[in-house]
């Protein structure tokens, strides 16, 4: 980036970028793990500075890069049995340096984590509250699979609060995102995931809306 721009992030945000990336099922061609990590010997379009992807056959990216402000970094995505991990190594003093501790880091999640099945797109989660449609309620869900990491091991309890601005106004169409997921998991910080519509609601027509109006004086 030229110019007097800067830009920073944190790891979490880092994280949550990367993370978009893997869902998107980004993988790396064979023709960039072959050769040296330097190049030396390989073809200058296809020479890749990440040790992680030429030596680790799980890796699938997603970035490296180097300041003297902030040293080595890494910001990879790792996948190994259908299981998918985000990591960011930040400050490491060498580049081979860098490259030990992210494959120690890899490891270290694939052994010392379980990935817990959670949540899969069409299961209803909850329901949300309607205004002026057809129907008084719509069910919640998540746009795509979700699963949890836990310790190797653990039988932490799950729990979870839904949140949104409401009641919601119709029309909605289906898959429209309207409300999110606090996911309370034991021992570990709380998580957001988005939550959307896994039907459409129509406006209310006229008697409708003269029953809505008398079912809500009774609440």
């Amino acid at each position: 980036m030229g110019g007097d721009v800067t830009m920073s992030l944190t790891r979490r945000e880092l994280l949550v970028a990367a993370g978009g990336a893997a869902a998107a099922q980004i993988t790396i061609p064979a023709v960039l793990r072959a050769g040296s990590a330097f190049g030396v010997g390989a073809d200058p379009a296809t020479a890749n500075r990440n040790r992680l992807v030429v030596n680790y056959p799980f890796v699938n990216g997603v970035k490296t890069g180097h300041s003297f402000e902030a040293g080595f970094n890494f910001l990879g995505s790792v996948e190994r049995q259908g299981r998918r991990v985000v990591l960011v190594i930040a400050g490491a003093p060498t580049e081979p340096g860098r490259a030990a501790a992210a494959r120690k880091l890899a490891q270290w999640s694939f052994e010392a984590w379980d990935g817990r099945a959670f949540l899969e797109p069409g299961s209803s989660v909850g329901t949300a509250r309607v205004q002026g449609g057809a129907a008084r309620q719509v069910q919640l869900g998540v746009p795509r699979r979700f699963a949890l990491a836990v310790s190797h091991g653990s039988s932490a309890k799950v729990s979870g609060t839904i949140e949104y601005l409401g009641p919601l106004r119709a029309p909605l169409a289906k898959g429209e995102q309207v409300a999110r997921l606090t996911v309370h998991l034991e021992g570990q910080p709380d998580h957001e995931l988005p939550l959307v519509t896994l039907e459409a609601v129509g406006a209310a027509g006229p008697i409708d809306r003269i029953i809505g109006g008398l079912l809500g004086l009774l609440e």
